[in-house]
């Protein structure tokens, strides 16, 4: 099951952190999602538990929104359900009529960068040092093609800097 996150699911949420090390956010960097109107931040329950969650975001007014966070729990990977949570993120994403959607990944997790390009994500581009010890890949998806289509690529003085993109048109 799907559903809201809430903020009892909040000290789970954190422990399914804790496998990323120095690359954990903490707790106050969730919470600030649960009643955000520009946010949706979703988890998954198996065994009456939270084992993953994804927390999606985006600007008011623009078409243009950003996977920030999506993680399943150790003991539950390989099951399924982060393809689930990216399931349930791109129905999300859908209904809100969201043109392009773009994230980070580290370059060393093959897995979720191969499950990305299962869902339709083409990798755009590279942001040096963005984790503590790896690059980020930066997948793109847009929803809809043609001349207004947009994708998200990094900006070239900033790059390794503050990690920041851009949205550029993209010609057919």
């Amino acid at each position: 099951m799907i559903r809201s996150a809430i903020n009892t699911d909040l000290p789970a949420i954190m422990q399914i952190e804790q496998q990323f090390g120095e690359e954990a956010w903490p707790i106050g960097g969730f919470a600030r999602y649960l009643h955000r109107q520009s946010a949706c931040f979703r988890v998954i329950i198996s065994n009456n538990q939270v084992v993953g969650y994804y927390l999606l975001e985006w600007r008011a007014g623009t078409t243009l929104c950003r996977l920030s966070s999506i993680a399943i729990a150790p003991e539950y990977q390989g099951r399924g359900l982060g393809h689930d949570l990216m399931t349930d993120c791109m129905s999300i994403c859908q209904d809100l009529r969201f043109k392009t959607f773009r994230l980070e990944v580290a370059s060393q997790n093959t897995v979720a960068r191969k499950m990305y390009r299962n869902f339709g994500f083409r990798e755009c581009g590279v942001i040096e040092q963005y984790y503590h010890n790896d690059n980020a890949i930066t997948p793109s998806r847009d929803r809809w093609s043609g001349p207004d289509a947009r994708v998200w690529l990094p900006l070239p003085s900033l790059v390794g800097v503050i990690g920041r993109s851009v949205a550029v048109a993209i010609s057919p």
